[in-house]
């Protein structure tokens, strides 16, 4: 699936900066595609061509999507919001940033995006300014506590409270701010001088050293600086009614202490132990790391990947399959990859690809679906009707055992995890096992399939233990054997002449569990299979 995530295009704003944070950890995603554009107004977003995507994700807040709304928004893809603060109701789905909600009505919860792998981010921060540098490294004493924040600059988000309580509890310390001017806000440097002087004037003991930055750091560094720090603290006013705050990300990311006021925004992660109009500072340094490890787990990258996949699933189920009356194939080949990928715009390698049409297990894929590929079949007689039925893809007339998979999918710019596999060959002259090995050897390193069906005949003679040998190949390289020997009607009788597999990094494990049986499976069987999805 290819899903297109926007954002806007103004840096110095927590709503830009978390999706960027998001964005980072859904390209991950191994069988979906995300792909990041920055949208600031109507005619560049009338310039994507929406019909490439299987749905849109919006990182939205009204004022920085103002050109966005019910009449213009694209009907050709699923539309999916990430509204920060804004109530808006021309969407198909939210993803609300309050991981706690109850999920109704199309309203899904996701989780916190956090920093993994903190250790190595930490490490290898590059620093945008040495002015940045100095500030985040400077009176760094283990014996002499500090104590840090940061935000951008409004008056609720108490930086002065944060003074004041170190003055009242400490003689000697240091508080590190970084306070940066917010795009969105005309008074932000306004704003920041009248929090700074407030700051200044609480700051009353002579050993108490205060630093406050303006400038603008990244992620990383805000990452390093918070990781420096003896105890990060957040006292923002309470603020009913308002959304979830990134600061704690950031926070529970470098597994450092940190110490919270009570506030609305905080509510995700709330206790009396971490917080500091409840509990002493130095219980909060304690408390705060054991309190805070079930978040860890809770809002992990795996956690917040896995939610998506299943919302952006849900959205477009059935979008993609074909009606199984309708099928084109010998035994239901194509509704089952269709079924299974529920995707449009997919891949396939084709191997023995036969008539363009009749019986054919891509032709209905690529006519309603969008699919392209790469053909192959011996027969030059199909020549003629590939070109004329076949536009999307790519054929060739050749021996399967010959051909240069590597060289013609590379060639053509083949996405490395591919929807479909299809191997039927004639197994008694040996060519259904060579292209195989052959595949295993050339392909199967960069290219993974989400989909396989095998022909190995094995009613009509176990010719040079192809099914075995088969069975072998798939399972090192990571396959599971979902419908073993799958039963055709040929001659009277029900014989079993194909295994089909799917590999877990590319389809849901959802969908695996329901699919996967011992039994050998005919037609009708197969039927009910599908439909259960």
């Amino acid at each position: 699936m290819r899903i297109l995530f926007i954002n806007h295009k103004k840096k110095q704003c927590g709503v830009y900066q978390y999706g960027i944070r998001l964005f980072n950890v859904l390209k991950n995603t191994i069988d979906i595609e995300y792909i990041y554009k920055e949208i600031d107004s109507l005619d560049e977003y009338i310039a994507l061509n929406a019909n490439d995507y299987n749905a849109i994700i919006y990182n939205y807040h009204n004022d920085t999507m103002q050109w966005l709304n019910k009449d213009n928004i694209t009907s050709e893809s699923k539309n999916i919001c990430i509204p920060h603060e804004t109530k808006v109701n021309f969407f198909d789905i939210i993803c609300n940033l309050d991981p706690n909600i109850d999920e109704k009505n199309n309203n899904y919860s996701i989780p916190r995006v956090l920093y993994e792998n903190i250790h190595e981010i930490i490490e290898n921060t590059i620093y945008s300014s040495d002015d940045n540098k100095i500030f985040i490294e400077s009176y760094i004493d283990k014996n002499i506590p500090i104590f840090g924040s940061f935000g951008f600059g409004f008056l609720n988000k108490g930086f002065h409270k944060i003074v004041e309580l170190i003055n009242d509890n400490y003689d000697e310390a240091i508080i590190k701010f970084i306070i940066p001017i917010a795009d969105f806000d005309p008074n932000s440097s306004i704003t920041n001088n009248e929090i700074k002087n407030r700051c200044l004037l609480l700051n009353k003991k002579e050993k108490i050293k205060l630093l406050i930055s303006h400038n603008f750091f990244s992620n990383e560094e805000i990452l390093k600086f918070l990781s420096l720090n003896t105890l990060n603290i957040f006292l923002y006013d309470y603020m009913y009614n308002r959304g979830i705050s990134s600061t704690i990300d950031y926070a529970l990311s470098v597994k450092k202490p940190f110490a919270i006021s009570d506030s609305y925004m905080f509510r995700h992660i709330y206790s009396d132990k971490i917080c500091l109009y409840k509990t002493k500072i130095d219980d909060c340094i304690k408390n705060s790391l054991d309190h805070c490890k079930q978040y860890l787990t809770k809002y992990s990258n795996l956690n917040l990947i896995n939610k998506f996949r299943f919302v952006i699933t849900n959205i477009i189920k059935n979008n993609y399959k074909f009606n199984i009356e309708n099928s084109n194939s010998q035994l239901l080949q194509d509704c089952f990859v269709s079924t299974v990928s529920n995707i449009k715009n997919g891949f396939f390698l084709e191997i023995g690809s036969n008539h363009p049409i009749n019986g054919n297990n891509t032709y209905l894929l690529e006519k309603y679906h969008n699919w392209k590929g790469l053909m192959i079949e011996y027969d030059k007689k199909f020549e003629p009707l590939y070109k004329t039925h076949r536009p999307n893809s790519i054929y060739q007339i050749d021996d399967a055992q010959n051909v240069n998979y590597r060289k013609i999918m590379d060639n053509n710019n083949f996405p490395t995890n591919i929807n479909y596999l299809q191997i039927d060959l004639d197994v008694n002259n040996c060519s259904t096992l060579n292209t195989l090995i052959k595949l295993n050897e050339t392909i199967f390193d960069k290219y993974k399939f989400a989909t396989v069906t095998f022909e190995h005949d094995i009613y009509s003679g176990d010719f040079f233990d192809t099914r075995q040998i088969s069975r072998k190949i798939f399972e090192e390289r990571g396959y599971i054997l979902i419908f073993q020997d799958v039963l055709v009607f040929w001659l009277n009788d029900y014989r079993p002449f194909e295994d089909w597999y799917i590999h877990p990094d590319l389809i849901d494990s959802n969908i695996i569990l329901k699919l996967k049986t011992d039994n050998s499976l005919n037609i009708n069987e197969i039927k009910e299979k599908l439909l259960s999805i």
